[in-house]
């Protein structure tokens, strides 16, 4: 699974109704990802790559995108060269924590 992950590390809450619920939207989305690993049956095999952490910004804020990409795959061929492909693994980026 490729988790896209959510805005860990913002300073301030978001600004504007929009930027709001997509924030909510994202946080959403990791905890019911993190539901449904924890509830998975012990006969399905899977993997989770990590999503970048400390993550800032909005999803709909495109001017990061350069960044993230190389962030992305950065820390991907850290994750693989550290033996990250351990099935069943929820990485702790996908809970809920601060920076």
């Amino acid at each position: 699974m490729l988790p896209t992950g959510h805005a860990c590390a913002n300073q301030a809450p978001p600004v504007g109704a929009l930027a709001n619920a997509l924030h909510a939207l994202t946080l959403l989305i990791a905890r019911q990802l993190v539901n449904e690993l924890e509830n998975i049956g012990p006969d399905v095999e899977y993997f989770v790559v990590p999503p970048l952490c400390p993550l800032v910004g909005s999803p709909y804020d495109f001017s990061r995108t350069a960044d993230h990409i190389t962030r992305a795959l950065d820390t991907t061929n850290a994750w693989l060269d550290g033996d990250g492909l351990k099935p069943g693994h929820i990485p702790h980026e996908l809970q809920p924590h601060e920076h």
